[in-house]
């Protein structure tokens, strides 16, 4: 039965001693960790870009609505423009027809004043006074002409009521071209402002579209750096896969061997027929526990074992965390997945079944994660 045990504990001993191989070991774990590193990088990156893109998606949506108003008012505005221009087609169209009209007039005046002359020479011709020839003739311009006229009492009814009628016409057609005047300068002040707003939202319009040109270009970089990123975490996650495997090949191999290693041994002790002295160390009591992992640069560490181990120097046993009640400090013994380690430290979680196993780097401890395993003290 010793015999047995002696030849577990050395195939305890030998696997942990090349499974563990520090070099081995630190190299795979701080590549693995390296590739990890790079790939949440990379991840943040990814959802950086797509909460850019969606930002960029929103302010284009919002522009498209923007330009959509922007087109609509120009839509509004250019009907109010051609509206103007039609009315300042009207309105001119009406203002030669008003010149036709006051050419027209002018000639009938023209006739009456040749009638109103005729008349007052046949008035002369009958026995008129020959000063009201004198005073109408003398008249310096129409106005004082009709003005004098009015005023001689020879003139008939009928020739009073004439010259009536050919001021208001005058004042007639003088207020009707007036207020085409007004018309048409007030139409062209309303297509003077046409024009500007036209000239303006088209501005707005060419802006924004230059605005969404900008943000095509930049959804398009931004689409194009993710592929960029997808492509490379796709090559990171084969080569993370491949570090995983070649620890797990180099593991499998490492059992091999020591299992290979054990049997020579264990065949070796019996053909010499060993004494019990010359046996390897025995094993005592073994236990199934949760096992953590620590650095001696964890925060509230101070790098010293509850034993008085500086564990931050380079050269240290492998040393792991216990509670004194259930395996007593300075134990020697041998823990699953991590090999031969002395029972140097406490901590305030380390409470029954529980150990804390130290690493040199973060890296490994974050590797070694939490785990259930057996713990075997050795005597």
């Amino acid at each position: 039965m010793r015999t047995t045990l002696a030849i577990l504990s050395l195939f305890f001993l030998a696997a942990s001693t090349l499974l563990f191989d520090p070099a081995h070991l630190e190299a795979a774990s701080d590549s693995l960790h390296k590739v990890q590193q790079e790939r949440q990088a990379i991840k943040a990156q990814l959802s950086k870009n797509e909460r850019e893109i969606a930002q960029v998606l929103d302010e284009m949506n919002a522009l498209h609505k923007e330009m959509t108003e922007i087109e609509q008012q120009l839509q509004e505005n250019n009907a109010k423009l051609q509206e103007t221009e039609t009315k300042i087609v009207e309105y001119e169209k009406q203002f030669y027809e008003l010149l036709d009209e006051i050419n027209e007039l002018n000639e009938t005046i023209d006739k009456r004043h040749e009638i109103l002359k005729n008349r007052l020479s046949a008035y002369q011709e009958t026995g008129g006074d020959i000063s009201f020839l004198e005073v109408i003739f003398n008249a310096k311009s129409f106005t004082e002409f009709l003005s004098r006229v009015t005023s001689v009492t020879a003139i008939t009814t009928a020739d009073r009521e004439l010259i009536q009628q050919q001021t208001e016409d005058r004042k007639k057609l003088e207020q009707h071209q007036n207020l085409i005047v007004e018309k048409l300068e007030k139409q062209e002040e309303l297509k003077k402002e046409y024009e500007a707003t036209k000239a303006k939202i088209e501005q707005q319009k060419d802006a924004l579209k230059a605005k969404e040109n900008e943000l095509k270009k930049r959804e398009e970089q931004l689409n194009n750096e993710k592929e960029k990123l997808a492509t490379e975490d796709n090559k990171l996650q084969v080569l993370e896969q491949s570090y995983r495997n070649e620890m797990k090949a180099r593991e499998q191999k490492q059992i091999t061997k020591a299992a290979a290693t054990v049997k020579t041994t264990a065949k070796s002790d019996k053909n010499k027929k060993t004494d019990k002295a010359k046996e390897p160390v025995e094993v005592g009591e073994t236990y199934r526990m949760i096992a953590t992992a620590y650095t001696p640069f964890c925060n509230g560490c101070s790098g010293v074992t509850s034993t008085g181990i500086n564990v931050k120097s380079k050269k240290h046993q492998r040393i792991i965390a216990v509670d004194p009640s259930v395996i007593p400090l300075g134990s020697k013994v041998w823990v699953e997945g991590y090999g031969v380690a002395i029972a140097a430290d406490t901590g305030t979680a380390i409470k029954g079944n529980r150990i804390d196993v130290l690493f040199k780097s973060d890296s490994q401890a974050r590797n070694w994660g939490v785990r259930t395993v057996t713990v075997k003290v050795l005597k």
